[in-house]
């Protein structure tokens, strides 16, 4: 796939998961109408004399380095550099000082500022030389917490049993299996399966329908349901002809939902050998014995368990939230919102986020979904806020060694996170106590999933 084709294909998922929020319905077009909450307007006014005593001032000292053919430099005419300089000059005095009377005016409104502000010059006042302006910003909105209460919230729960430990202990197990072949075996689950097949769409071979020596495992998944039907109970040398319909989803668009036959010819078959499950097996992947393995893999499962856990349900309990906490974010949070999932899908797709890639995914591929995550921000600040949640060093330490059990020198590794990465430390404490804080006000009930269910939710 060419460069082109990649950055196409990756835009197009981008307009796909966007496109529910960006249809053209008529809820999108009443919003484009609405005023923005967070907006403010003020006037400011610049003091004429002070301007003129400023742009004098700016013109001397660029006087003092002009150059014109005819003079030395310096010794230009006063008025031909302001001929040459004046525009610049007043510009550059009147957006210093309506920089100062703005902020100015901004600070004595007691007002919390988000981003910079606009200015648009107001008609000029009679009989003086004075400038208005009109200055338009937007603001951190007031925000009073909603009732929470009304909310009707899930929390999963999963516990890791015996089960799933042995379930992961198998498929460990079956990773470590070797084949041989045997004559006269009949294909069946777990064998390994040689074969010749020619696949044809009424009478004509398509391309990725034929293959020599194609070795798979029957059961693996690996082939489709009807191809693997076909192939059970063949022995080597033996020979068959048999229909398969290709799934209406199937990868290939030209192959969807279309009836093929199929000529299959059986070449090997290889009878599967597992290693015996004993603390000789357990000492192969760097432990003592089998007990300790399974140890291993439940401290494993859980850990897993843990963090898919809080993905699920800080995401509905959020998104819950999130519906009745009405306020919006200002646009320079949102913007700013917009350039990090930017940034992030680029380094995740193409690993590099450079000027080529940003100009083929402009910000407003990602508009809707950095609103919505601005606005989250803004809610589960408001609740740590509020609610005077903190991040002790306690519970960063024990963020940072959950993290770090999963390595052998774990204590050495929670000590580097704690110094390297506290911020990131801190905040997913923060977000773990207010997600306790809207259970604890919702009407929450519980769910008991097991772990394939989990899984399943995740993916």
């Amino acid at each position: 796939m060419t460069e082109n084709q990649e950055a196409v294909k990756a835009e197009e998922t981008v307009k796909e998961e966007t496109a529910a929020a960006a249809a053209p319905t008529e809820e999108n077009a009443a919003q484009e109408e609405h005023v923005n909450p967070n907006l403010r307007k003020l006037e400011v006014t610049l003091n004429g004399q002070e301007i003129q005593d400023g742009i004098t001032k700016e013109l001397r000292r660029l006087a003092k380095k002009a150059r014109m053919p005819g003079f030395r430099p310096g010794h230009v005419p006063f008025d031909m550099v302001s001929a040459m300089y004046g525009q610049q000059a007043s510009s550059d005095v009147i957006n210093k000082i309506l920089e100062r009377e703005a902020n100015k005016a901004m600070r004595d409104a007691q007002m919390k500022v988000v981003g910079t502000f606009d200015a648009k010059m107001l008609e000029q006042p009679e009989g003086t030389n004075d400038l208005r302006f009109e200055v338009s910003f937007e603001v951190y909105p007031d925000i009073e917490l909603p009732d929470f209460s009304t909310l009707e919230l899930k929390r999963y729960l999963c516990p890791v049993d015996d089960e799933a430990v042995n379930k992961t202990l198998n498929t460990i197990v079956k990773q470590r299996v070797t084949f041989t072949t045997e004559e006269g075996r009949k294909a069946a689950a777990e064998d390994r399966v040689t074969v010749n097949f020619t696949g044809t769409i009424d009478g004509k071979e398509f391309p990725g329908g034929k293959a020599e020596k194609f070795p798979f495992v029957l059961g693996a998944g690996h082939m489709l349901p009807q191809f693997e039907d076909a192939v059970t109970g063949m022995s080597a040398g033996e020979k068959k002809t048999f229909t398969l319909t290709f799934p209406e989803n199937y990868g290939s668009k030209d192959l969807a939902g279309k009836e093929a036959q199929f000529e299959i010819e059986c070449v090997s078959v290889d009878a599967p050998h597992y290693p015996e499950l004993n603390d000789e097996f357990a000492k192969t992947l760097a432990v003592n014995s089998v007990e300790e393995l399974k140890n291993e893999i439940r401290s494993n499962i859980e850990r897993e368990v843990q963090e898919r856990l809080y993905q699920r349900n800080s995401k509905e309990a959020f998104e819950a939230a999130a519906k009745i906490f009405n306020y919006e974010a200002p646009t320079a949070i949102v913007q700013s919102e917009q350039d990090r999932m930017r940034h992030n899908f680029l380094m995740q797709t193409f690993g590099n986020a450079d000027k080529k890639r940003v100009d083929a995914f402009p910000l407003e591929l990602f508009a809707a979904p950095a609103k919505q995550q601005a606005k989250l921000g803004m809610m589960l600040s408001a609740i740590i806020e509020k609610n005077g949640i903190e991040a002790t060093d306690d519970d960063i330490r024990a963020r940072a060694s959950l993290i770090a059990a999963a390595y052998e020198n774990h204590d050495a590794v929670a000590d580097d996170l704690v110094k390297s990465d506290r911020m990131n430390l801190a905040s997913r404490v923060l977000e773990e106590k207010a997600l306790e804080f809207l259970f604890s006000k919702a009407k929450t009930t519980e769910e008991t999933l097991s772990f394939e269910q989990l899984s399943g939710m995740n993916r």
